[in-house]
Parts: structure tokens; sequence; C-alpha cells
């Protein structure tokens, strides 16, 4: 977002052109969807007369007023802040493709992978159904090499990345002139030969010596929210969704899967091995999704499968043992499975997610590996993507909790129905910690809080954080508390039949829950304009678990003096001990605060001889164990937490245990160094966000953490 600091020494009409040269854009520079206008003292009167302005001129519209009267030199000063949005030219806020007026219904890829060259080289072709009448064929692309383009057999004319059409953000739409104008429910097919470009943040490549066999490279790609376009020209928006084939080549022996189900077995070519898949199920492009090394597989029940390197293949397959049982309790809460096949694939540990719910082949981290399976419910969230989000997919990412919230809310319930009412209500607590600590690093003001932010223009992974998550979540317990659970329960089958291939926004789903209750008064009354644009924390539910009671009882014992004893929580779930360190953290900087870290500090060794925290095989159990260390200073520990950072690329555990590394003058250098050190071995989705952020320590929000 673009603020224009206003004086008084210029009139408004400079001010004026100035802000119509942004909203407009140039031909080097796209348009931003919206500025800030922002003066002090008599400059907020020329703020005001710009800003009424620029509204009657029809250039933007007045969507954010903040007043306040900031203290400089002992004086109190009036600040005015108008930020005016201007109306995004395109009918997804985070694409150039014109899917308004023709869209993808299926694409067949080509593509052989090249790990000397570290690239994607091949072709896509592209079947069309024209919508509105068209003779172009606007596609999102992101430093792809494009070689040749044909439409229907005959040779195409495109540009790439023209005026207006290319940012940072976005990347470079590419514009192909049809050879004949389509009219509405017209046909066409596009050839695109193309190769991807060696720093595509989509894929990341392992050299041999970074994987565990040691023998052969690996690949694996991740596409969402906007990266699809780093691997193919696509309509790169969850607004369209679209069928595909595939033909992959890599080099022999290694093995390829896909967000697909695989036909038959691979050929054999010249020392290269061929594989072909068919996704029948249309998928929206960010659900697109590749792997290649030398992967092995384990039957984890009558439709799934476990993959990773052969060296960790039987741990994976008992971590993921419970993943039918956690598929039939989906079932039976929201409705028939439809993708045929449910595979995992454990990648390396510089995958940057707990996991990601790629149709057939779900993605996870080898951080779940806790040899007890205490770990598995993110299996259980992947799972409820099956039904939310890659069945029913919200239309944009402005609305990306349909996804979340609707996932997270399914993953706790299954997971109550796995151990029972009073777990699942210490599940609710636990993220209501989560979505705090998310509010807070944003501040409760900021636009990434709503469930609905404005993204016009933005990179969604800026804004993706635990808030769509957790506060979607609450949203649906709200409405599970007015209609009650079976009731509601119901509702999300009837969701999901509505809904299934299609895509939906909060207005979409607003209406036909109001629809599907209709003969209830209370959901009338039911604040959607809060729930979807209110900033900030919500209301808080009422909360009521044995096991948290149990957590508190030890907590306050252990601040009270107490040293702790291994019986203590020899019981316990593992999310037991998580809300008890959390809690143990937020307590840490409350005395660190106060000046009296030391104290907590002086406790660590006991509380660890009784809890065997320092030799925890549990990563997020680890996790928050050092995260109490830092926040207490504890130099002892700091080593520990610099080689978690360092052997881990899952954000959720790399980003904070950064950020509470340098909240201490005296560990900045090792941190630095650390993060240098080890920047080209974490995933680009890490590495390009956070570079010059470690090493300027920059405290931006962008260290917050988008997926679990």
């Amino acid at each position: 977002m673009t603020e224009l600091k206003i004086t008084a020494k210029k009139g408004t009409g400079f001010y004026i052109r100035a802000a119509a040269t942004f909203l407009r854009g140039t031909d080097e520079k796209p348009p931003v969807p919206s500025v800030i206008l922002s003066g002090t003292g008599s400059a907020t009167t020329t703020v005001v007369e710009t800003a009424h302005a620029i509204q009657k001129q029809g250039l933007a519209k007045i969507t954010r007023v903040e007043t306040g009267y900031p203290t400089t030199g002992g004086q109190s000063t009036a600040r005015l802040a108008v930020t005016l949005t201007a109306d995004w030219p395109f009918p997804d806020p985070s694409s150039y493709c014109n899917f308004d007026e023709v869209r993808v219904e299926s694409y067949a890829l080509d593509l052989e992978i090249n790990f000397e060259k570290g690239i994607l080289q091949g072709s896509i072709e592209l079947e069309l159904l024209a919508i509105q009448e068209s003779s172009r064929l606007v596609l999102d692309t992101r430093s792809l090499s494009i070689s040749r383009v044909t439409a229907d057999g005959a040779s195409a004319s495109f540009q790439l990345g023209s005026a207006g059409r290319k940012s940072e953000a976005l990347g470079e739409a590419l514009e192909i002139e049809l050879p004949k104008k389509l009219s509405p429910g017209e046909k066409a097919k596009v050839h695109i030969e193309y190769a991807t470009a060696p720093d595509a943040v989509a894929i990341q490549i392992l050299s041999p010596e970074q994987t565990q066999g040691k023998k052969h490279p690996y690949l694996f790609t991740q596409c969402q929210a906007i990266h699809a376009r780093c691997l193919m020209p696509c309509q790169d928006t969850p607004g369209v969704k679209s069928k595909y084939t595939a033909k992959m080549t890599a080099p022999s022996p290694l093995t390829v899967l896909m967000s697909a189900v695989p036909e038959g077995e691979p050929k054999e070519v010249d020392g290269k091995r061929c594989f072909y898949f068919t996704q029948k199920v249309p998928i929206p492009s960010y659900l697109l999704a590749i792997a290649c090394g030398n992967l092995a597989s384990r039957r984890l029940g009558p439709r799934s499968h476990v993959w990773s390197e052969p060296e960790a293949v039987e741990a994976c397959a008992f971590e993921f043992s419970n993943t039918e049982k956690f598929m039939s309790i989906g079932e039976k809460l929201f409705g028939e499975y439809v993708w045929g096949i449910y595979d995992l694939l454990v990648l390396p540990p510089s995958f940057p997610y707990g996991g990601m719910e790629n149709p057939c082949l779900t993605f996870v981290t080898p951080t779940l590996l806790a040899g007890d399976r205490s770990l598995a419910d993110v299996v259980a969230h992947e799972i409820t993507h099956s039904w939310f989000g890659n069945l029913c997919t919200n239309r944009s990412w402005e609305c990306f909790w349909l996804n979340e919230g609707f996932t997270k809310f399914g993953e706790t319930r299954i997971m109550g129905n796995m151990n029972g009412a009073d777990y699942e209500q210490l599940l609710l607590r636990n993220d209501c910690l989560k979505l705090s600590e998310d509010v807070a690093l944003f501040g409760p003001e900021h636009e990434f809080t709503k469930l609905c932010p404005q993204l016009k223009g933005v990179d969604p992974d800026d804004a993706f954080s635990g808030i769509p998550y957790m506060k979607g979540e609450l949203m649906l317990r709200h409405l599970e508390k007015i209609v009650g659970q079976e009731r509601f329960e119901a509702y999300l089958r009837a969701h999901v039949k509505r809904f299934s291939g299609g895509c939906l926004d909060e207005n979409d789903f607003k209406n036909f829950f109001l629809e599907h209750f209709s003969s209830e008064p209370a959901v009338k009354e039911v604040d959607w304009q809060k729930w979807f644009y209110g900033r900030g924390m919500p209301e808080m539910p009422a909360l009521h678990s044995t096991l948290a009671e149990k957590v508190e009882l030890l907590f306050s014992s252990l601040k009270g003096g107490y040293d702790g004893a291994a019986e203590d929580i020899k019981d316990w779930f593992p999310k037991q001990t998580e809300l008890l360190l959390d809690r143990l953290v937020d307590y840490a900087r409350e005395q660190a605060a106060a000046g009296k870290a030391v104290e907590v500090q002086g406790r660590l060794n006991a509380w660890n001889e009784a809890f065997g925290f320092d030799s925890t095989k549990n990563a997020e159990i680890r996790f928050r164990w050092l995260m109490l260390a830092l926040a207490c200073n504890d130099p002892s520990r700091v080593d520990a937490a610099i080689a978690m950072a360092q052997e881990v690329g899952r954000m959720k555990f790399t980003r904070p245990l950064y950020r509470e590394l340098i909240k201490e003058p005296s560990r900045l250098p090792k941190a630095k160094t650390a993060f240098e050190a080890a920047k080209g071995s974490y995933h680009p989705h890490l590495g390009r966000k956070d570079s010059g952020r470690v090493v300027s320590l920059l405290p931006s929000v962008v260290w917050q953490t988008p997926r679990g």
C-alpha cells in the first residue's frame, strides 16, 4: 500500500496528480490498489480536501479514516490518515487472467525434469471455453521462458508482461491473441511450449547431499497461494477449476508423484522414466503438485499409501497408521470421499509447512515423526481439506478462511471423535491462544486480522497467518452454538453437497446458511458484518476442559516454586504439554518485562530434569521448550534453538525461533550467522521472504507464519 505524506506547502492539485499516477499506473509501473493520504497539524485540511477530490473524480473511494494525536517533543499534534481504494481492473484480486471471458476447462502437461539446469521444460495444452465473446486469452506467469504458442494448430502472437500487467507481487501476464474471436460456449485449444526459471519459488531442488539417502537429487513443488504461475502458464486463481492429465519424464531410477491418480506403470526410455497421471476432479491451480526423488511406499489402508525416502518409510508407516480412521470419520461427518486414493508423501525437512492438501497426495513435514503418532492431527486437518478447500473452494484469497476455518473446525471435530469431547475443548483452547498471538503480531487494527481482508494486488503469502484458521473456526463454533451440534453437522454435509466442485465467497456461505436455517429465528441475529470484516480478536467462547484444568493446576504449581515430577504429565496428551509450555512462555515474557527473567531461567534445569524436555522427539514440544529458554534469556540453550532453526525449514518453527533470538542483542550475531549459513537449504517460500528481514532485522509482520 502506497502512502503519500502530505504537507501544507503544496496544494491539493499536486497530491491529486500524484495519487492518480499511483492508482492508474504507468508504462513502467502497474497500478496500486489503494493509497493512504496522511498529514499532521494544518496539513490535515489538505488531506481532507485531496481525499474528497479524488473520490469525486471517481479515481478511488474513501475506505478508511484514522485519526490520532501523536506526541513529538512533548507536544501532541493532530494526525489524519485516509485510505482510498480503486476498483481492481481484473476479476480476481491476485491474478491478471481473464477467466470472466475465457475459462480453462482442462489442461495436459508434458514436462521433463532437468536437475542439471534446475528447471522443468516442455509444454502445456489448454482446453478453453468462452464465457463471453473474446479474441484473447490472458494467463498468469512468473519468470517463465515462453518459446512458442499455437491456437487450434495455428501460430498465435503473444505478449509477456505488458503495461499494467506486471508486478513483483503477481508476476507477468501472458496475453495471447486468438486467431479468431470466440463466441460464448465456443471451445478452443492453446498449446504453449515453455520452461520454468531456475529460481522459481514454487520449486525446490535438493542436491543428493541434502537428502536422507545422499545418492539422488530431489524435487518438490508448492503452489499455494499464487505460485502455480511459476510452473506453468495458467489461470492462477482459486476461482477456476480444471481437470488435468500429465506426462512427466525424470532420470531413472527416480519416481514422480503428482496430485492425481497414476496411470499404469512408468515407461523406461533412454535412461529416463515416463510417468502418466490423470486428475478427473476439477481442481484450482494451487493444488497442482509434483514430487520427484528416490521414493518408496508402504500401504496404510485400502485407499492409502505413505511415501518417503526408503530410509524413513517404516517410521512413516507407523506414524500415520491412523489415516484410514481419520478418513472414515471425515466421511461420516462430511460425506463421500470422491478422490479415489489418499496418499501421503513425507518430504525432506526443508518443506516449509506442516502439510499441504494436494488431492490424492498430501505433502507432510518430517517434523510429524514423533515416534508415538502424537502429531498426526495434521493429517486429520489435511484430510478434511478433501471436502473444504479441494471440493468447496474459496473463490479468491480474500476469503481464504472458507478453506481453512471449515477445515480447522473439521480437524478438531475429527480429533474429538477420536479422543473425546473434552479433548476437542482442549484443542480449541490451544487454538484461541494461537489466535491471540497472531493478532498481536499484526496488531489488532491491521487489515490482515479480518476474516475477509482486502488483497488487491497483494501477494496473498504476505497476509497468510493462523487468523483465517482459528478465527474462522470460532465463527463456525458460534453458529453451531446457535443451531446445535447435530443440526450444524447436517448443515456441513449440505454445504459440501451445495458447493462441491465449485467456489464460494463469504456471501455465498451466508446466503446458503440462512436459507438452510430459514426457520431458525436466532440465525437472523448473527452479526455477519462484524465476523467477516471486523478487525482484531473476536468474542471468545466459554471453554470447559478437565484436560486443560489439569494443565492450569500444574502451571500454577510450577509458577509457585514446584520443581515438577515425571508422574505429573505421565498420562497426558502431548497437546496438554504444549499448552503447559505455552503458558510458561507467556509467564516468562511477563517476568522478563518486569526485569525478572533470571528467576524463570533458574527453574529450567529442574523442569527439564522432571519432564525431559531437552531430549524430547516431539517437534512441537521441543520448539516450545526452546522458545521458553529464549524468552527468559537462557544462554545454555541458544545453540539448541539455533540448531532447530537451521535443521527444520517448517516456518511455524523457524520464523518464531529467529524472531525470539534477535530480541536479545547479545544473540544477534549468532542469529545472523546461523541464518546466512542455512538459508541456502530453506525453501524459497521461507528464504525469499526472510533473508533481508533477518539480516537487517526489520520488525516486519511477514515473519508471521502462514501455515502449520
